[in-house]
């Protein structure tokens, strides 16, 4: 009951601190900060509202409440729906409200994160094919390279980036400048929980 009441108190929270909807979108914003990360404040980014869009499920498979939270899911699902890039076969990082757009940087970890949370058939009614989603991710983000680990040099391993080379240097959607520097004079990198999220997404559908 005490991680009930904390769930539902969450979600509310949420929506009432983090929700923004006008006549071009809706969703969750980045954060409630606005003095104080003032860029974020005017993002709503896919990841975190596919996020929540779980959450939201997941919680209404306990509490039984199905009707009180459609309008956000909805919202949430027009909102990747349209994050989609069709040029780039890949989903958006976001949308800048003040610019009113959604930005051109395309994160690795939404396609599959998206697959698993809306499932192949959901996204096929979006005009996305699965099949053609991780075709294009692999394509863009998969790195194979070696890697030195306990001793062990050279070794031979397969993963993905979090962001494509162009990517990385093409535009900072979040303020983390200090890692957008290292990734413009090193070379890519291979993130174990991006990965991660491929192998589960080759393997599954939708947790619904």
């Amino acid at each position: 009951k005490r991680f009930f009441v904390f769930s539902q108190n969450l979600i509310d929270y949420m929506i009432k601190t983090l929700w923004v909807e006008t006549p071009e979108v809706a969703g969750f914003r980045w954060t409630s900060l606005e003095k104080d990360q003032v860029t974020n404040y005017y993002r709503i980014s896919t990841e975190n509202n596919i996020s929540a869009y779980a959450a939201i499920r997941e919680f209404e498979k306990v509490s039984g409440k199905n009707d009180v939270y459609v309008h956000y899911k909805n919202k949430i699902e027009e909102f990747v729906k349209n994050s989609y890039l069709s040029d780039k076969g890949l989903f958006s990082a976001g949308y800048h409200l003040k610019e009113h757009r959604f930005s051109d940087l395309t994160p690795s970890d939404v396609p599959p994160w998206a697959i698993l949370v809306f499932g192949k058939d959901k996204l096929a009614s979006w005009g996305i094919k699965t099949t053609d989603l991780l075709e294009k991710a692999t394509s863009v983000f998969g790195i194979d390279t070696k890697y030195n680990l306990g001793g062990k040099h050279n070794l031979e391993i397969y993963g993905y980036d979090s962001i494509d080379e162009k990517g990385a240097s093409r535009e900072k959607f979040t303020n983390h400048d200090k890692l957008y520097k290292f990734r413009n004079e090193n070379k890519r990198m291979v993130m174990y929980e991006w990965s991660l999220f491929y192998v589960l997404a080759n393997g599954n559908d939708s947790e619904e």
